[in-house]
């Protein structure tokens, strides 16, 4: 087999053969089908292993009935298998109702070089082949890759935008997966949570790992069908939070991470680019190890058998190294220095001011055209006041037993339209964040007043 992390890059040959079964009388081709993941049966009808196969793959046909297409490939042993009528009629006994390719010939057989009855083949969504299995019993390993080409493919870290994004290479339609365009560090629900420079991603199942960059964060997003996807950090502290720190992972600290993977134990990973090294997240301890040192840059890692290859940026080269065992580090912990300012504990009046540009105007003709977002590092910092609403202005409340430092983060976005064009004026959007450090001092101010700059964005 094929690792499913590692797929061969080989152009999967096209379907050739007498004709097909289940298809309305249309012919298919695996150029037709990109986009789509492509799983050939290669079968025959007198072979028992065969019709076990046939069962099992059922399951997969209904769970990923939007994604996977089964093609099932006749492969006849016996003269009689042969036999376009034979083959119909096994079709039929058998309840196959995927389309199948009569291939008395073996023509498709040996373009993919199969050697056994039964043989699967996996063909991802820019048709390449990607997994080749003989035998049964592989309806679990053939889900574990499915949901892993899924991933890799319905996904695309927007790093500018602070989002992810998933891409669907069968019709080209872009759509946001998780994100707000905010820029910061905010576990939760995929419509809610925050993210900065999401950069590398893997795959392990229902989990798919990320290394956010800015956050210094180790971060997945996770299928759980009962409550809806949801995104959570392992790793990481915040925005202005990095450092060199192995130990409990609410404790260990990376710098600037860019790559991730999923070694083959289950554990995660990661190119630590600023910190030039390689990191480890193991999900079932809890625990930050590093792995390798003093490389230049690491923007990527990748796992080949029991190997690494790490990309080193700054070095302009790949550099292999054997999986090793973590070792524990700590270098120190580090915050940016920016200066934080003083606000007064309770009631805070947070005011933004935007003056559109010359020729235009904010339209409220559909609704309020602003929109104001609001979130704390830590969260116990405000008892209310968080969250996004419509609005300029907005009364936050500072938690009486919360911490007395942290991050406020602030988002405003506003659309003002141009002057004199009616219904049909152009419209623009002027967006900005802000990261404030703040300290809770009696008697320090009790307003924040901040500028949106109509800057076009």
């Amino acid at each position: 087999m094929t690792s499913p992390r590692h797929p061969a890059r080989v152009r999967a040959p096209e379907l050739r053969g007498r004709r097909w079964l289940n298809t309305g009388g249309a012919e298919l081709s695996i150029a037709g089908l990109r986009g789509k993941i492509v799983l050939l049966d290669f079968w025959t009808f007198c072979c028992v292993n065969c019709l076990h196969v046939l069962d099992e793959l059922r399951e997969l046909e209904e769970r990923f009935a939007d994604v996977l297409v089964t093609l099932g490939v006749h492969s006849p042993k016996f003269v009689h298998e042969a036999d376009p009528d034979a083959v119909a009629a096994a079709v039929e006994r058998h309840g196959v109702h995927h389309p199948v390719l009569d291939d008395p010939e073996l023509r498709t057989w040996d373009a993919y070089a199969a050697r056994a009855w039964p043989t699967l083949v996996v063909v991802d969504p820019r048709g390449y082949v990607v997994a080749q299995l003989a035998g049964e019993g592989h309806a679990h390993g053939l889900g574990v890759l499915i949901e892993e080409l899924v991933a890799e493919f319905l996904v695309v870290a927007m790093a500018g935008n602070h989002q992810l994004w998933s891409f669907s290479p069968a019709t080209g339609a872009p759509r946001v997966l998780a994100g707000t365009t905010n820029e910061g560090l905010r576990d939760g629900p995929v419509g809610e949570a925050f993210f900065a420079q999401p950069s590398g991603l893997a795959a392990d199942g229902d989990t798919l790992w990320l290394a956010d960059a800015e956050t210094s964060a180790l971060r997945s997003l996770v299928a759980a069908p009962a409550v809806g996807a949801a995104v959570t950090t392992s790793v990481g502290q915040g925005l202005f939070d990095f450092g060199h720190r192995d130990g409990p992972a609410a404790e260990a600290l990376l710098q600037h991470p860019l790559g991730v993977a999923v070694l083959p134990d289950g554990s995660v990973a990661v190119a630590d680019t600023y910190n030039g090294a390689v990191r480890r997240y193991d999900p079932a301890t809890g625990v930050v190890g590093t792995l390798a040192r003093d490389l230049a840059e690491p923007s990527d890692v990748l796992v080949d058998g029991d190997t690494l290859v790490v990309v080193e940026s700054a070095a302009h080269r790949l550099t292999r190294l054997p999986v090793p065992a973590s070792t524990r580090v700590d270098a120190g912990a580090h915050r940016v220095r920016r200066a934080r300012t003083d606000l007064a504990p309770g009631v805070l009046a947070l005011r933004i001011g935007f003056v559109p540009p010359t020729g235009q105007h904010l339209d409220d003709r559909f609704g309020d055209p602003t929109s104001l977002t609001v979130a704390a590092a830590p969260p116990g910092l405000l008892a209310a006041g968080s969250g996004t609403a419509p609005g300029l202005t907005r009364e936050l409340r500072f938690a009486p037993d919360g911490p007395a430092e942290g991050v406020l983060q602030v988002s405003v976005a506003a659309a003002a339209c141009d002057e004199g064009g009616g219904t049909f004026a152009a419209c623009h959007r002027y967006q900005q964040d802000w990261g404030i450090p703040v300290r809770l001092v009696p008697g320090a101010p009790a307003e924040l007043a901040l500028d949106l700059r109509a800057v076009h964005g």
